[in-house]
């Protein structure tokens, strides 16, 4: 009886043992892969939810990508308003320092040239200049020498030019101060078709100075810048008013700023040439 039960026990244990074999060997593959090995089945499903990740961020960045478009639209419309601002904006009349700039005048001229200071610009003026020889005269222009107007504006291209002119000629009718005024503008054009074309008042003179003359006096003054005014408008030319700067309460040069009665004093042509740096484009 001990033997058959000695027996069994023996044979519980070595079945048991077989058993525990076989089971360490299939799990031991699946816990434990040889070193260097990669478990491909973990390679598998890692590459997998690598790749649905993937195609979630592509199709995340394609869902959420913004529409640009419409903003370089935008962006285009409000430069194209901010440049389309700028350019209503008033601009100096003259470029800065006077470059590029003709003045054509008289002896007031003259004085903006000697005691105010113009800067790089060409100054075309003497003494007595009038529109009715104007084109026949010579006048020295800086390091350009002698040279008529017409040398001057055929040889060089202004962005502006400066003409006051016209109280030397009060002399003669109206008409013929006024048509051959008009002919000088349309002539300067025609030879600087590029060129901004100002065209000042005539200063008055000192109430003094008015009372004493039946031709220089500031009624007939008035009346041809108001014509001049007029040709300003009509061909396109900007008009600007000196006397805004100079007279008095009455509408006359303020003897304060006169001992002739028909000059200002040396000292105030840097205010005249400050009053010109002053002047914007909105003066047409």
């Amino acid at each position: 009886m001990r033997h058959y039960w000695y027996t069994g026990l023996l044979l519980l244990s070595l079945v048991f043992a077989v058993l525990w074999k076989g089971a360490t060997q299939v799990y031991g593959k699946l816990s434990a892969p040889p070193e260097g090995q990669i478990n491909e089945t973990e390679q598998t499903v890692s590459w997998k939810e690598n790749e649905a990740d993937h195609s979630q961020t592509e199709n995340s960045s394609d869902a959420f990508q913004p529409d640009i478009s419409q903003n370089e639209e935008t962006i285009s419309a409000e430069e194209t308003k901010t440049a389309a601002s700028d350019a209503n904006e008033p601009q100096p009349l003259f470029p800065e320092n006077f470059q590029g700039v003709l003045f054509i005048g008289d002896s007031r001229t003259m004085g903006i040239y000697e005691y105010g200071d113009t800067g790089a610009a060409d100054v075309f003026a003497d003494r007595g200049m009038n529109v009715f020889d104007l084109w026949d005269s010579t006048v020295t222009v800086g390091d350009k020498g002698k040279k008529t107007l017409e040398q001057l504006l055929t040889e060089n291209q202004y962005q502006a030019v400066h003409l006051m002119l016209g109280v030397n000629e009060l002399g003669y009718t109206m008409d013929q101060i006024v048509s051959h005024y008009r002919d000088t503008v349309e002539q300067i054009r025609q030879l600087q078709p590029q060129s901004r074309i100002i065209l000042g008042a005539n200063m008055h003179v000192t109430a003094e100075k008015s009372a004493a003359s039946d031709i220089y006096n500031n009624p007939n003054i008035n009346e041809l810048n108001g014509y001049i005014q007029q040709i300003s408008q009509e061909l396109g030319c900007y008009y600007i008013d000196i006397n805004e700067k100079f007279d008095d309460s009455q509408g006359n040069l303020s003897a304060e700023f006169s001992t002739d009665g028909f000059h200002i004093l040396g000292k105030y042509y840097s205010d005249w040439v400050q009053w010109l740096k002053d002047q914007m484009s909105s003066a047409f």
